[in-house]
């Protein structure tokens, strides 16, 4: 599967959460302001939202519901894999500036 600028920041940032000890789904509209604070222009949810189900589709992140049925997010083992080579790549590229 090849990844879109938004789900590769997806994984990115659930990755990351992980890292710090984020164990728990991680709420849509919380993923897509962290996603949102770090571009220069903002990704719409209805573009977001459609991107992160095709992950869940392709089995590397699985769909929660939390209160009011909302939306959260988690890392499949596959995923954490993806992500974790998308991790190390942005990691690698940010030292390399």
């Amino acid at each position: 599967m090849r990844l879109s600028f938004i789900q590769k920041d997806v994984l990115f940032l659930l990755y990351a959460i992980e890292q710090k000890g984020g164990t728990k789904p991680v709420g849509s509209m919380s993923l897509l302001t962290i996603i949102n604070d770090s571009r220069n222009s903002a990704i719409a949810d209805k573009n977001f939202r459609p991107s992160c189900h095709k992950l869940v589709d392709n089995g590397l992140l699985e769909l929660h519901r939390g209160k009011a049925l909302k939306l959260h997010w988690k890392l499949t083992s596959t995923g954490r894999e993806r992500a974790e080579a998308i991790y190390h790549d942005i990691v690698n590229e940010q030292r390399n500036i």
